[in-house]
């Protein structure tokens, strides 16, 4: 029988690759917790200079 995890986003943050939250994005968290990195920003040289991070708990 197979289980499905819901969770709801609690914040959605771009921020320049050059200051990637990294403790932030992979610390230790005191409850199960989501992360979803994706690239963002006008595309400059062929790259998007930012990350887009959504952050999301687990409610069900």
């Amino acid at each position: 029988m197979s289980r499905a995890a819901l969770f709801r986003v609690r914040e959605l943050e771009q921020v320049d690759k050059t200051h990637f939250p990294t403790a932030r994005v992979y610390g230790d968290t005191a409850r199960p917790e989501l992360r979803v990195i994706a690239c963002g920003g006008e595309i400059t040289n062929g790259h998007r200079p930012d990350d887009i991070i959504l952050y999301a708990d687990l409610v069900g």
